[in-house]
């Protein structure tokens, strides 16, 4: 009896514990992903942020400013086609930042259950595309271009 006891005992613990390891590998870490929106009707590309680079995509918000009422009347609209700017995915909030941020044209639009709108300053928009061409996520060409795009808007 105490031998059918002690091997349910250990049954039940093997069980839980690999209950605990299908539950880990299947729930999705927390992660940053940052899409430059670009393509139509093809998938945009997509890369996430390192320690690192949350770190300095942080410092850079951390400075960011409210608009004057007049850069606000001002505020430009995405476009429907071409460089519609950069969208960053954060849903666990990492480092404090919003869950949803566009970037396009030196502005930070926050949709974090209410909108706002930031000022940045141009390097938070040329710092994500360094990281994208860094990580492959676009090529020098693409980087290029928006760049070149970037130049004449500001």
């Amino acid at each position: 009896m105490r031998t059918s006891i002690i091997f349910c005992l250990g049954s039940l613990i093997a069980t839980a514990g690999s209950l605990g390891t299908a539950a880990a590998q299947t729930t999705p870490l927390a992660k940053v992903e940052v899409t430059v929106d670009i393509f139509s009707g093809l998938p945009n590309p997509v890369f996430e942020l390192d320690q690192s680079e949350l770190n300095e995509l942080k410092a850079r918000f951390d400075k960011a400013t409210k608009p004057t009422q007049q850069r606000a009347d001002e505020t430009a609209r995405l476009p429907r086609l071409g460089y519609r700017g950069l969208f960053i995915d954060n849903p666990a909030k990492l480092f404090e930042l919003p869950s949803s941020i566009t970037i396009y044209r030196n502005d930070i639009y926050v949709d974090d259950g209410g909108k706002a709108a930031l000022v940045a300053n141009e390097d938070l928009e040329v710092f994500l595309l360094e990281v994208a061409l860094e990580k492959g996520a676009i090529s020098q060409d693409l980087h290029d271009r928006i760049r070149s795009l970037q130049r004449d808007d500001y």
